[in-house]
């Protein structure tokens, strides 16, 4: 439960979302490049989901390709 003060603020949360999605396109080739680099430098293994998660990733993914095939 929040403070009813906080209520105020609400309708600003569209407001900021905006301004940082504007930076973060500002600013998106750049980090591109930098993923680009490292997953030539390290492989796709290193970016590669990892853990239950991971794996869970790949059985339904593994599932959605056998579906369409």
């Amino acid at each position: 439960m929040a403070p009813r003060w906080v209520r105020a603020f609400l309708p600003l949360r569209g407001v900021l979302q905006r301004v940082q999605e504007r930076d973060s396109l500002a600013i998106m080739p750049e980090l591109e490049q930098i993923d680009a680099a490292d997953r030539a430098q390290r492989g796709e293994a290193a970016h590669a989901p990892v853990g239950a998660g991971g794996a869970a990733a790949e059985m339904r993914t593994s599932f959605a390709t056998r579906e369409r095939a």
